[in-house]
C-alpha cells in the first residue's frame, strides 16, 4: 500500500471542502494492497504539543506522493512543495479551474511554472482525475531525481550565502542589502527579482545544495504586491531546509507566520533586528560554514577526474554573480575596445542580458591591472537599494517642473563628488605602502574637514544637495537660474573639488580619469514615475559632456585632466529618454549588439575550455561535447539561431542543455537535451521580455498571452483582435507595436516573406522603412514572432 499526503490552504470554503471530500473518494476506492493509495490531509496531522514543522516534515518524507493544491497558494504550502522537491518526492500539482487565475499564478509562481498540474472543477472530476493517473505509480523520476546523483553541475563557484530579496526595496532590504554587499567574511549571491525576473528550479537547487545557507526576506503583511515574493521565500527555504542547510528567515512587522514554519523564522521591527539576526546567524553556523568551504574544494580535486560533462563549468548566466571569474573568458567585443578609447564621453546601450555591466567589470580590472597603470578608475555602480532611495529622494523633494538645468546641476556635483571619494580612497590604501607625496597629505587633509563627502553614500550626498536646492526660484532666466543655483549648492563645493583632483593627479602618475557608470536603470518599474525618472536619467546624459570638457579646460588654479565619462543604460530607458530620432543623435552612443554569430558561439568555446585542464583547451569543444548537427544544421548555428542574440541567452540555453545532458547521463550534450533546454529557455525569454516592457505597458502580459497557440507570422489585424480580447485598454496600437519590435518580440517584414528583427539600433528607421514598402506592396502589414518564444506560446510555424 502507498502513501500520499496532500498540502492544500484552509482559507477558501470551496478548497476545504472539495479536496477532504476527494481524499475520502479517493482513500474509499484505492484499496488494492499492492497497488492502492492512503491520502492524508495536512489537518488530519497529530500535532498538539509537537514541534509543528518536523512531524510535517517526517510525513513528507514517510509518503510516496506530494500533492499539493495551488488554486490558492500561500506560503506554508510552498515551503512544503519545495521541501518535498528537494527531497525527490513524485509531486502532483492541482488547481480548481473555475477559481485559480492563470496569468496571476504564473506571476506569482513563475519559479515552478516547468512542473505540470491537473485541473478539476469538483470533487468528483479531482478523485476521478487521480483514480485514472495514478500518480503514486507512476515510474518517472522525481523532478530532482537524476539531478541529485550528479549533485553539481562541474567546478562551481566559491559557496556563497544565497540572499532571496523581495522585490520592494523598504527599509530592512535597504540596509540589510547594503550590510551584505560590504560583506567580508563569506560571499554573499544575491536573488534580486529586480535583475532576473525568473529562475529555472535548478539554479536554485545548484546554489542551495552547493551554498553556505540560504537567507529569505519576506515583506509584512499590509503591502498589497507582498504575495509572489513571500511564495518565492517560502519555497526557496523549505528546499534549504529539506537538505539541512542553515537557513535565516526574516519577516519584517507585522507578519503572521504560518503555523508550519512559525519557528523558524523571525519578526524584525526595524532594519538594526535585520541585521543583528543575520549577524548572529553567521556566529552560529559559523562551523557547518567552513565544512561547506571544505568539502568544495575537496569537490573541485574530485571534478578534473569525473566524467567528462562533469568537469564543464560555464558559469553564470548574470554578469553580477561571477565578477571575480568574469576575465577567464570574456569576450573583447568591438565594444570593449571602443570603450577603452573614449576620448571625452560615452553611452552605451543594450538590452538586458547584452553585457553591459560584464564590460563594465572588465574595463575597470583591465584598465587597474596595467603595468604602471596610468588610469585612475572611477566606478558609479549604485546597488539596487541606493538606486531606489536615489529615485525616492529625486520624485519626493523636487517639483515636476525642474529645469533641465538645475538637474546637469546636481549630476555635475554628484559625479565630481563621486570621483573625489574615490581618489581619496585610493590614497588612503596606499598609506603604508608607499611614501606619499605632499599633494597627497594636503588631498587627505582637506577631506578630513568634509566627513560627509567621504562617508556618506551616493543616495544620501542625492538628499543632501537636493535639500540645499529645494524651494529656490527658477522662474527667471537662464542666467538668473543658474545664478541661484549655484548659491543654493555653495558655489565653492564644485570648484574647489575640481581644483584638488587637478592638483593630486598632475602631481601623480595618473594621465587620465575613466568614470564608468551603471545600475540606474534598477528604479524603473510600473511603479515608477517614468517621466521624473526619465528626465533625471536626460540630465546625466546632458552632463556628460560638459563634465568632460570642464576637466580638459586649465588656468591658474586647476590643472588640465584628460576625462573619459563612461555610461551604460539600457536600450528601452534610453529609447524612452530620448524622446525623437533628432534627438537620439545629440547624444554619441553605442549599441551592444551581438549580430555576429561567431562571437556568440566563441562565448560558449571560452567559457568551456577555462574549466579545463590547460593540455585539454586545443580541442574543438562542438566536437567533443555537443551532437554534430540538429535538423541539418551545425550544432552551435542551431543553438544561435534559438536565441535573441545577447550573451546571457546563449549561456542560460547551454547552461540548461548541459544539466539535461548530465541528468540523462549522457557522455555529450544531445538533441533531446537541447529540446528541453529550449522549453526551459523560452520561459525564460518571455519573462525577460514581461519585465524589459511593463514599466510602459502594465498589463503586457494579459496582451502577450493572446498571441498562445497562433502562427508564427501574425496580421496587424490579428494583433489588433488579441488586444480586443486581452480586455486591456490600448490607446495607441501603433506604439505597442513598436514596442514589441524594439523587445524583439516581433519581427518586421522587410521583403516579402523575409523577416528582421531590430537587433542594431542603428538600423531600426531602415528596417521600418523596408517594412512599410512592403506592406504598400502585399497590402497586408505582417510580422514574425521571435522563434525564443515558440516552444513557451506554443507557436506553429
Amino acid at each position: 500500500m502507498y502513501s500520499a499526503f496532500f498540502a492544500y490552504s484552509s482559507r477558501h470554503p470551496a478548497i476545504t471542502y472539495t479536496i477532504p471530500k476527494a481524499i475520502e473518494r479517493i482513500n474509499q476506492e484505492a484499496v488494492d494492497p499492492s497497488n492502492g493509495v492512503v491520502v492524508t490531509p495536512w489537518v488530519s496531522q497529530d500535532v498538539i504539543g509537537k514541534h509543528i514543522i518536523d512531524e510535517v516534515c517526517d510525513k513528507i518524507i514517510e509518503s510516496d506522493l506530494f500533492m499539493c493544491d495551488l488554486t490558492f497558494p500561500t506560503p506554508n504550502v510552498v515551503f512544503e512543495l519545495g521541501y518535498a522537491i528537494i527531497n525527490r518526492k513524485r509531486i502532483w500539482l492541482t488547481v480548481d479551474k473555475n477559481l485559480w487565475e492563470q496569468d496571476k499564478f504564473k506571476g506569482q509562481l513563475g519559479f515552478i511554472n516547468t512542473i505540470g498540474y491537473v485541473a478539476y472543477e469538483n470533487y468528483h472530476e479531482l478523485a476521478n482525475r487521480f483514480l485514472q493517473a495514478q500518480p503514486h505509480l507512476q515510474s518517472d523520476d522525481s523532478i530532482f531525481g537524476n539531478f541529485l546523483k550528479t549533485k553539481a553541475q562541474g567546478i562551481r563557484d566559491e559557496p556563497s550565502i544565497l540572499y532571496v530579496k523581495p522585490g520592494v526595496t523598504t527599509d530592512q532590504v535597504f540596509d540589510l542589502g547594503r550590510h551584505l554587499d560590504g560583506y567580508q567574511s563569506h560571499r554573499v549571491l544575491f536573488d534580486d527579482p529586480q535583475e532576473v525576473s525568473s529562475r529555472p528550479l535548478e539554479w536554485y537547487f545548484e546554489n542551495i545544495h552547493g551554498g553556505l545557507g540560504v537567507v529569505t526576506h519576506f515583506l509584512d503583511d499590509l503591502r498589497e504586491n507582498k504575495a509572489p515574493y513571500n511564495l518565492r521565500g517560502a519555497f526557496v527555504s523549505g528546499m534549504a531546509y529539506g537538505i539541512a542547510k542553515p537557513i535565516l528567515m526574516l519577516a519584517h512587522s507585522p507578519y503572521q507566520a504560518p503555523v508550519d514554519y512559525f519557528d523558524l523564522l523571525q519578526v524584525c521591527e526595524t532594519p538594526d533586528k535585520c541585521i543583528l539576526h543575520f549577524d548572529n546567524w553567521v556566529t552560529q553556523n559559523r562551523e557547518k560554514f567552513q565544512t561547506t568551504l571544505n568539502g568544495f574544494k575537496k569537490h573541485q580535486k574530485k571534478a578534473k577526474s569525473e566524467a567528462i560533462l562533469k568537469r564543464i563549468d560555464l558559469g553564470q548566466y548574470v554578469a553580477e554573480d561571477e565578477q571575480s571569474r568574469l576575465s577567464e573568458y570574456f569576450i573583447e567585443s568591438p565594444m570593449f575596445s571602443e570603450a577603452l578609447s573614449t576620448s571625452q564621453y560615452g553611452i552605451f546601450v543594450g538590452r538586458k542580458g547584452s553585457g553591459k555591466t560584464a564590460n563594465l567589470y572588465r574595463i575597470a580590472e583591465y584598465l587597474r591591472n596595467m603595468f604602471k597603470s596610468p588610469y585612475h578608475v572611477c566606478v558609479i555602480k549604485p546597488i539596487d537599494y541606493q538606486v531606489n532611495g536615489i529615485f525616492e529622494i529625486y520624485e519626493r523633494v523636487l517639483p515636476q517642473s525642474t529645469t533641465s538645468n538645475l538637474v546637469e546641476t546636481i549630476w555635475k556635483s554628484l559625479i565630481y563628488t563621486e570621483i573625489a571619494r574615490s581618489i581619496y580612497f585610493e590614497i588612503d590604501s596606499q598609506i603604508g605602502l608607499r611614501q606619499l607625496s605632499k599633494e597627497d597629505m594636503e588631498y587627505i587633509e582637506y577631506f578630513e574637514d568634509k566627513q560627509q563627502l567621504i562617508h556618506d553614500g551616493f543616495a544620501v550626498r542625492l538628499e543632501t544637495i537636493l535639500e540645499q536646492v529645494k524651494g529656490i526660484d527658477l522662474s527667471g532666466t537662464i542666467k538668473s537660474q543658474e545664478v541661484n543655483v549655484a548659491q543654493a549648492l555653495h558655489n565653492r563645493l564644485i570648484p574647489d573639488l575640481r581644483a584638488q583632483i587637478g592638483q593630486v593627479l598632475s602631481n601623480s602618475d595618473k594621465e587620465k580619469i575613466f568614470v564608468l557608470v551603471d545600475n540606474l536603470d534598477k528604479s524603473w518599474s510600473r511603479q515608477s514615475n517614468l517621466q521624473m525618472l526619465s528626465e533625471f536619467l536626460f540630465g546625466l546624459l546632458s552632463a556628460a559632456d560638459a563634465i568632460s570638457k570642464d576637466f580638459q579646460r586649465s588656468s591658474s588654479r586647476v590643472n588640465s585632466i584628460d576625462l573619459s565619462l563612461i555610461i551604460f543604460l539600457r536600450s528601452d530607458i534610453f529609447h524612452y529618454i530620448i524622446p525623437n530620432t533628432r534627438e537620439r543623435d545629440k547624444f554619441k552612443h553605442t549599441y551592444l549588439n551581438w549580430n555576429d554569430k561567431d562571437l556568440l558561439k566563441l562565448v560558449i568555446e571560452k567559457r568551456i575550455k577555462s574549466s579545463l585542464d590547460p593540455k585539454d583547451r586545443d580541442i574543438d569543444v562542438w566536437r567533443e561535447y555537443f551532437v554534430g548537427r540538429i535538423n541539418g544544421s551545425p550544432v552551435n548555428d542551431y543553438l544561435v539561431g534559438k536565441i535573441i542574440p545577447r550573451p546571457r541567452d546563449i549561456i542560460f540555453l547551454t547552461k540548461r542543455a548541459l544539466s539535461h545532458a548530465i541528468n540523462h547521463e549522457h557522455d555529450r550534450i544531445e538533441a533531446d537535451d537541447i529540446e528541453l533546454a529550449e522549453k526551459d529557455y523560452s520561459q525564460y525569454a518571455w519573462y525577460t521580455l514581461i519585465s524589459e516592457t511593463e514599466a510602459t505597458y502594465p498589463e503586457i502580459e494579459s496582451i502577450l498571452i493572446e498571441f498562445a497557440g497562433s502562427t508564427e507570422i501574425v496580421t496587424y489585424e490579428q494583433i489588433e483582435s488579441y488586444i480586443t480580447n486581452s480586455k486591456v485598454e490600448v490607446k495607441d496600437i501603433r506604439a505597442l507595436i513598436d514596442l514589441l519590435c524594439e523587445a524583439t518580440f516581433l519581427g518586421l517584414e522587410t521583403r516579402p516573406d523575409d523577416f528582421e528583427y531590430i537587433y542594431q539600433d542603428s538600423k531600426r528607421e531602415i528596417l521600418k522603412t523596408l517594412a512599410r514598402k512592403v506592406t504598400d506592396h502585399i497590402k497586408s502589414e505582417r510580422f514574425k514572432i521571435h522563434v525564443a518564444f515558440h516552444p513557451f506560446l506554443e507557436i506553429t510555424s
